[in-house]
């Protein structure tokens, strides 16, 4: 396969997974002001319950309901995202919560279900320890892209004007496919 000859095409492709792509992102944004992508508990804080109903699982609304009942000021934990787990478990992420109320929702769980509930899984990150993580998660990146860049350096040290050869290259790797080329003179 000849991919110089056609380049044209695979710009198009990329472009063509690209730009919807970017649409949604500024859509997602528009619609909940978050910011283009959704971070998760790891992020923003919040916690993570995942539990197994011994019978069947009740419905999803029914898990619901119980996090807004149990929702305070204090900790707001109304509509949390809630994800089968199987045929009779959940996966329920919400704002973060302590352990007495976690508790609670359990009973709560196996009172309306009439069946015994199992915690599976139960975690909590506070915002402190998820700003943390996003802060490193920041530095990360940048010194992955500082890395490439001094890759770039070393691997054009015997080029004439090296530097500016290097800097040119690396600004093409931030340009979408089909953008202007950088002078490379």
């Amino acid at each position: 396969m000849n991919i110089i000859k056609h380049r044209y095409l695979f710009f198009l492709i990329s472009l063509l997974i690209i730009i919807p792509g970017l649409v949604f992102m500024a859509l997602n944004w528009a619609q909940t002001g978050e910011g283009p992508l959704k971070l998760g508990i790891d992020f923003t804080g919040g916690a993570l319950l995942e539990v197994e109903y011994a019978g069947t699982r009740p419905p999803a609304d029914q898990v619901n309901a119980l996090y807004t009942q149990f929702s305070t000021v204090e900790q707001p934990i109304a509509d949390p995202v809630i994800q089968p787990l199987g045929d009779n478990a959940y996966s329920i992420r919400s704002k973060r919560m302590d352990d007495a109320t976690k508790g609670l929702i359990v009973d709560a769980m196996q009172q309306e279900s009439g069946t015994t509930v199992v915690v599976l899984n139960f975690s909590s990150v506070s915002p402190s320890i998820g700003s943390e993580v996003t802060r490193a998660a920041g530095i990360a990146i940048l010194m992955a892209a500082v890395a490439i860049l001094l890759y770039i350096w070393w691997a054009f040290r015997g080029v004439e004007h090296s530097v500016r050869s290097g800097a040119a290259r690396s600004n093409r790797t931030f340009q979408p496919p089909g953008g202007p080329a950088p002078p490379t003179s």
